[in-house]
């Protein structure tokens, strides 16, 4: 009786070591995936700083494009008023 009691304790150790063993594993792969999720929060927050700064140089970017277009067109204005002015002192010289 004691040789079959013996072997339900054995096999219950055995159980709880395999036990053992797996909440070991458990906890190393719960650790290790709390060490990628904390690497993946600090890389998305990178990312995100990254993309802010992408937008802000986008937005000047586009302010600069505007500003410089209008500049052409003011600049564009300018020379055909100055085209038209030299057209008009060249008909006045002919005519005289």
């Amino acid at each position: 009786m004691r040789l079959v009691l013996e072997k339900g304790e054995n096999r219950r150790m055995e159980t709880l070591q395999i036990l053992e063993q797996r909440i070991t594993q458990l906890i190393s792969l719960v650790k290790k995936l709390q060490e990628e999720n904390s690497g993946l929060i600090q890389e998305h927050s990178q990312v995100l700083e990254k993309l802010e700064f992408l937008e802000r140089s986008m937005l000047q970017d586009n302010n600069d494009l505007e500003k410089l277009n209008k500049e052409r067109e003011q600049a564009k204005h300018t020379v055909d008023e100055l085209i038209k002015s030299i057209d008009t002192l060249v008909g006045e010289k002919q005519q005289l």
